[in-house]
């Protein structure tokens, strides 16, 4: 972890910023079960929550939300769910982050997705939710 750590911050300082925000994006793949996102006192999870005020945007991609420490969850300003989440896993969401909108109302959402392919924007800022459906026919061998 500190290996991966020492890496980002060299890539950060590397060009200098002579204004902030910087504006950077760090983007995070397949981090389900990495104890940088699923440790609250990681050095990446210190990141993100000391400079968010710098604007540093962070894309976390997990296939699972209960491997991410609670710390992060609660700093989460937009999600985007794909189909293969249970009720428990969207309540779970629901109440662990910081969406206020009523639990059914996003539950119908997610449950009005049409393929796999198909996928939820919730957005804690500006309280909307975004049903992007995506037609889908399962490819074949021949």
């Amino acid at each position: 972890m500190k290996r991966l750590t020492n890496y980002i911050l060299s890539k950060l300082s590397k060009y200098p910023f002579k204004k902030y925000p910087s504006n950077t994006l760090l983007v995070c793949d397949d981090f389900a079960g990495k104890g940088l996102v699923s440790k609250a006192d990681s050095p990446l999870a210190n990141i993100i929550t000391k400079v968010r005020h710098y604007h540093l945007t962070v894309a976390i991609l997990m296939q699972t939300w209960r491997f991410l420490a609670l710390n992060i969850k609660r700093l989460i300003t937009d999600f985007v769910i794909f189909q293969g989440f249970s009720r428990y896993d969207i309540e779970l969401i629901w109440k662990q982050s910081g969406i206020t909108l009523p639990f059914e109302e996003i539950w119908e959402a997610y449950k009005s997705l049409i393929s796999p392919r198909s996928y939820l924007e919730i957005h804690i800022m500006t309280n909307t939710i975004k049903v992007k459906n995506i037609p889908w026919e399962r490819p074949t061998l021949f």
